[in-house]
C-alpha cells in the first residue's frame, strides 16, 4: 500500500469518527445534559472536598440548561428541611465553591430555584429537590403529562435509594407499573426511566431512601 493511500485511509477514518462524535453530542437531550450535570455535582462533592472546578462548570451547565420548575404534589412522607443538605440548583452549586455555611440557608436556595422560569412552559427540562428521611418512602405526584416522559433522580452524596413509578390516566383512570429490577430495589445513586401513554397522565413517584441519613434528591422530568 502506497504512502497516499495510506493517507487517504487515515483522513477517512479520522473524519469517520469525528463526524460520529458530532453525531453523538448532537443527541444529547436536554434531560441528559440535566441529568448527567446533578451527577457530576455530586461527583465533585463526594469525599467532602469540593473541587471548585467542576462545581463551577456544573454550575454553568445547569444554568444555561434552564430547566424550569417541576410542579410536584407530595402525598406520602414527612416534608423536611433542606438544611444541611444539597440543592440542586445552580446558584447552590455555585455558591458551594467558597461558601461553606451554604447549607444552613439550602431551604431559601430551593424556594428561590422553584421561583425561576416558566412553570407553564412546553418542552422544557424540569427539576425539583426533594427530602427524603433515613430509610422511610416518600412518594410524589406530578400532574399533567402527555405522550412519552423521562423521569430521573439523582441522589446527593453518599446516599442511595430505590423507586416505583407508576402512570394513571386521567380519562380512562388506567394504571401502569414500571417495575424497578434488583439492582434498584437495593439502592442506587441514580436512576432514570421513560414512561408513556395515549391519553393525558399523572406520574407517581415513590422514593425510598435505602442510606442510614436523611437526604435530597433530585427530580428531573422532560
Amino acid at each position: 500500500m502506497s504512502r497516499k493511500t495510506i493517507f487517504r485511509v487515515f483522513i477517512l477514518l479520522f473524519f469517520s469518527i469525528g463526524g460520529q462524535m458530532s453525531a453523538n453530542a448532537q443527541t444529547t437531550t436536554p434531560f441528559e445534559t440535566v441529568f448527567d450535570a446533578c451527577k457530576k455535582a455530586c461527583e465533585a462533592l463526594d469525599g467532602g472536598f469540593a473541587s471548585g472546578e467542576q462545581l463551577l462548570a456544573v454550575s454553568k451547565t445547569l444554568r444555561d440548561a434552564a430547566p424550569i420548575p417541576l410542579t410536584v404534589k407530595q402525598t406520602q412522607g414527612d416534608v423536611l428541611s433542606l438544611k444541611g443538605h444539597l440543592v440542586f440548583d445552580y446558584e447552590f452549586i455555585q455558591a458551594c465553591v467558597d461558601n461553606e455555611t451554604i447549607y444552613e440557608i439550602a431551604d431559601k436556595y430551593a424556594a428561590e430555584a422553584r421561583m425561576r422560569g416558566d412553570k407553564d412552559s412546553t418542552n422544557k427540562v424540569r427539576l425539583d429537590t426533594k427530602m427524603v428521611a433515613a430509610g422511610q418512602t416518600c412518594t410524589f405526584e406530578i400532574p399533567s403529562c402527555s405522550g412519552t416522559s423521562q423521569i430521573g433522580c439523582v441522589a446527593e452524596v453518599n446516599r442511595s435509594f430505590s423507586w416505583k413509578i407508576k402512570t394513571i390516566g386521567y380519562q380512562s383512570k388506567s394504571e401502569r407499573e414500571y417495575k424497578c429490577n434488583d439492582s434498584v430495589r437495593k439502592g442506587l445513586p441514580f436512576r432514570k426511566e421513560k414512561v408513556s401513554s395515549d391519553e393525558r397522565y399523572k406520574i407517581i413517584v415513590s422514593i425510598t431512601n435505602k442510606s442510614k441519613r436523611d437526604g435530597s434528591f433530585a427530580l428531573i422530568l422532560f
